[in-house]
């Protein structure tokens, strides 16, 4: 089978994307004794990109429904690097800000029209496991985007580090424009304004809104955690370095090496899920029939014949007629039912022990014993 150059295209562009969207998070506390700002104050370069990805994030996919996929997400790899070069010539934090604003406003494109690009242009079968390749891809760049500035930094100063991840995003941004193939499946919008009408009704879905929640929630604590622990771990007792600072984000090459079986896990369960559901709908539809078999089998093994012939509805004891035939067969079905009830009730160690009514004659031959 001929390799798929899409599979190594699509993390590739992961990669790109959280390369340049966390990158000061291990500098922080550098860049806040170099500018004499609080840890609030620095933190406002992590804050200004996520509001930016907040703001535009909903529109991107109308603008990619309208001009395409693989054009919006290599002319946003190109175009972020403008503002990655400008930060190094940064003398302020204000203007670092804006510029980590304007990362931010091309972030978007990137991430969620890959990801739209996912869904176009795989059967939905694979779908899952190539976006676990997508969302490995994006692991090892948020890695990498802190580890290499870290280390950069310590080598020079935090300007070469932002020079040294606009060289490396232009590298990836080259290789995504000659591995990405053009969409095949892509249907275009009849316009901005239809496809923008479209995205809001998604506001409307209980479902999407859910899962909307659930991204607020987990990005709301991991991006807390990652930037102020940074401050924690840079001050006494423990005085990490900024290559330390960057090397505690090795925790994303677990989500790396798990996120594509857990794509595996998922596509299996989607296969297994209805052949269980299925079996269980068997089951249930052959749960009387059981009950009575058991009920039989119950009656056999206590000897039901010679109960009904003590038994003073008996047909023996009504001259043999039809009438006394039929009376067995519901005192039969009857004492069946109360022993599915029992066995319901989970008076398992009774059932085998459960005999049908005595007759008065069965009484007097018990008390003259």
């Amino acid at each position: 089978m001929a390799f798929d150059i899409r599979t190594l295209a699509v993390p590739t562009a992961g990669f790109a994307t959280f390369l340049n969207l966390y990158s000061p998070q291990a500098l922080l506390p550098r860049l806040s004794h170099d500018f004499n700002v609080s840890a609030g104050e620095i933190s406002s370069l992590i804050t200004a990109a996520t509001v930016a990805i907040a703001l535009t994030a909903p529109f991107t996919g109308a603008l990619a429904d309208v001009l395409g996929r693989k054009r919006l997400i290599t002319a946003a790899m190109f175009a972020i690097v403008v503002p990655t070069l400008l930060m190094t010539l940064a003398s302020s934090v204000p203007q670092l800000v804006v510029l980590r604003f304007v990362q931010g406003l091309l972030v978007p494109p990137i991430f969620t029209v890959t990801v739209a690009y996912i869904g176009d242009e795989w059967p939905p079968g694979e779908v899952t496991r190539v976006a676990g390749l997508y969302t490995a891809g994006s692991s090892i760049g948020g890695f990498c985007g802190r580890l290499i500035p870290g280390l950069v930094t310590d080598l020079l100063d935090w300007r070469a580090a932002f020079a040294a991840n606009a060289l490396l995003t232009i590298a990836v941004a080259i290789a995504v424009a000659f591995m990405l193939p053009r969409e095949r499946h892509f249907v275009r919008s009849e316009g901005l304004l239809a496809s923008s009408r479209q995205i809001l009704t998604h506001l409307r879905n209980p479902r999407l809104l859910a899962i909307y929640a659930v991204g607020f929630g987990v990005l709301f604590n991991f991006t807390s955690v990652f930037t102020y622990v940074n401050f924690h771990l840079a001050a006494p007792p423990y005085l990490f370095s900024s290559t330390l600072l960057g090397a505690i984000f090795v925790t994303y090459l677990a989500g790396s090496l798990l996120v594509p079986w857990i794509g595996r896990g998922v596509a299996l369960l989607a296969i297994l899920h209805p052949l269980v559901v299925q079996s269980g709908h068997q089951i249930r539809r052959r749960q009387p029939a059981l009950r009575r078999r058991r009920a039989q089998w119950v009656l056999r093994a206590e000897g039901p014949e010679r109960h009904l012939n003590d038994h003073p509805q008996h047909a023996t004891r009504q001259g043999g007629s039809r009438m006394g035939h039929q009376r067995m067969r519901m005192h039969r079905q009857r004492h069946g039912d109360e022993i599915n009830e029992r066995h319901r009730r989970g008076e398992r160690g009774t059932i085998l022990r459960a005999q049908v009514p005595q007759s008065p004659g069965d009484h007097r031959d018990e008390n003259r014993a």
